[in-house]
């Protein structure tokens, strides 16, 4: 079956109201989901991501599974793939060769046992998600450029008021792209500021994404000397950090604030302590690669600077 945001909804309403909750009382201190974001999926406007999915499932006393299909067959498909698939999207938030070793992994599982049997939606996901760890492993970007044309326009997500999962990574992908252009075009400013208007109303998984999205668009205009336009970018790159708890990506955060200061007439020594900021954070995260790359950059953006 494929995964339908207004049968779950649906089924989400109807249950919540079969048990006489409210919901606000379903809500309770909407710690862990607001009002706005259950009636925006009881209204077929958003997908949850498996956390959501498994609280909400929990406090109204079902199975997930219950929830998200129609055939009692699929129960267990959907639970184990949509874990899978969580865990594919966080691993891919970094760059080192473990994590890219892991990612290939569960690439092998998915493929094997649930790719012939989940909608669409979810095979064009996981499908761009593979191209995007080719690209950054090969370089290649036939394929991706392939993909994105049969099924990436920006004009139709201009009219979506949220962006999904598979959506964000389509447009991660794009950014990958953009990062190995030699020139910056009108589609990057169209795709930023898309994103930019995003940010909001966002579940965790897709926030997280749509961070990753906003760091390569740091990346992309660093590359191009345009640090007058970074401002934005980083603050809602904290914004979505605190209000999503992805503190792994601050260090990264503190080097590009760094580069910022650096290379806009700020004082070296101003520059070098958000550079430092980012290496103490790193390591505090044991994030000891993350580091020392941060700690080369500052010697190379330093030696860049004196020329």
């Amino acid at each position: 079956m494929e995964l339908d945001n207004n049968y779950l909804g649906n089924k989400i309403r109807s249950v919540r109201k079969a048990k006489k909750m409210t919901q606000e009382k379903f809500c309770e201190d909407e710690s862990d989901l607001s009002v706005k974001q259950l009636s925006r999926i009881e209204r077929g406007k958003c997908m949850p991501n498996i956390q959501t999915l498994y609280f909400i499932a929990n406090r109204l006393g079902v199975p997930v599974a219950y929830l998200i299909e129609e055939n009692e067959e699929n129960i267990n498909l959907s639970n184990e793939y949509f874990k899978l698939k969580d865990r594919l999207i966080f691993l891919s938030l970094y760059r080192e060769e473990e994590f890219i070793n892991k990612q290939q992994e569960i690439y092998e599982e998915i493929e094997k046992n649930f790719f012939s049997l989940i909608p669409e939606s979810q095979k064009l996901l996981v499908t761009t998600h593979k191209l995007i760890t080719t690209l950054i492993l090969t370089g290649n970007i036939d394929a991706s450029k392939k993909l994105l044309d049969k099924h990436l326009s920006l004009t139709s997500l201009q009219k979506k008021s949220i962006l999904g999962e598979t959506e964000l990574i389509m447009l991660k992908l794009h950014l990958q792209i953009i990062f190995r252009s030699d020139e910056l075009s009108n589609e990057f400013e169209k795709t930023l500021k898309l994103m930019l208007s995003r940010t909001n109303d966002l579940f965790y998984i897709s926030s997280a994404i749509m961070l990753d999205n906003l760091i390569i668009s740091l990346a992309i205009l660093i590359k191009h000397k345009q640090y007058d336009k970074l401002t934005r970018i980083i603050s809602s790159c904290y914004e979505l950090i605190i209000e999503h708890q992805l503190y792994h990506k601050m260090p990264i955060l503190k080097m590009v604030e760094g580069k910022k200061m650096l290379f806009t007439n700020s004082t070296i020594e101003i520059a070098k302590e958000y550079y430092e900021q980012g290496i103490t954070i790193a390591k505090d995260q044991g994030a000891f690669k993350l580091a020392a790359r941060i700690k080369a950059e500052l010697n190379e953006d330093l030696s860049e600077h004196e020329i």
